[in-house]
């Protein structure tokens, strides 16, 4: 399970985390210093890729903060940080390097980012503004099962638009977490909203959402046994 009691710390240099935690950042972008130089070859090209001036900034961003926290657990310099992306484009350390086994999934929506870093298991955290009330007819359909239609069917808008948006956080989370995307296997688990607290998906997955993110929605699932209790611990 995850444990539901929140831990805060502030002022504390990224480390490692001991096991059964799992740390969590966010950070706003368009606060924090985009310098490309920081990053890689296939980095810097998929940045030069983006039409738009604010999306590249923010994922560059992004980037240089991803590798600044992990290049803190590591004691290496952000640059030095050996990233590379799965098939999926997914960025997790590179193995053989004799480096910390580091798990981390990063998620940003518009200028807010969120970073969940576990050792040794796999890690997938997703964040999402509200959905629009009007997608309702067409997300239903698509990702959300019977047990969560019924729920999130006689909601009133706003309550409706943030409950769609947790379920989506949810089943994207779990994605990350096995690397696959969303699979059919995925959108066929009832996860629910930020309500029904943490679930059980699967034989060793958990999902929970994430508190004090409004008005995004935000969750975060790992890869665990039977039996063991993680800790959330908010930088």
């Amino acid at each position: 399970m995850i444990d539901t009691v929140v831990m805060r710390s502030s002022g504390v240099r990224p480390q490692v985390p001991p096991e059964m935690e799992i740390h969590l950042w966010s950070a706003d972008l368009d606060e924090l210093p985009a310098d490309a130089s920081v990053l890689s070859i296939s980095e810097r090209s998929r940045a030069d890729r983006m039409v738009f001036t604010e999306h590249r900034r923010r994922f560059i961003a992004a980037r240089v903060w991803c590798r600044s926290i992990l290049g803190s657990c590591l004691g290496l310099e952000p640059r030095d940080v050996p990233l590379v992306a799965d098939s999926y484009g997914k960025p997790h350390l590179r193995v053989g390097t004799g480096l910390a086994d580091l798990r981390f999934n990063v998620s940003y929506c518009g200028r807010l980012a969120l970073m969940g870093i576990a050792a040794g298991r796999n890690i997938g955290v997703d964040l999402e503004a509200p959905l629009p009330a009007t997608s309702w007819p067409r997300v239903a359909e698509w990702f959300l099962t019977c047990e969560e239609r019924t729920y999130v069917r006689d909601l009133a808008g706003p309550q409706q638009s943030l409950a769609l948006a947790e379920i989506w956080t949810r089943k994207e989370s779990l994605s990350k977490a096995l690397g696959t995307g969303l699979t059919t296997q995925i959108l066929s688990w009832t996860v629910g909203p930020a309500c029904w607290l943490s679930r059980r998906c699967g034989e060793r997955l958990e999902v929970m959402s994430l508190p004090n993110y409004h008005p995004w929605a935000a969750a975060v699932a790992i890869e665990q046994n039977p039996g063991d209790a993680y800790a959330l611990v908010v930088h």
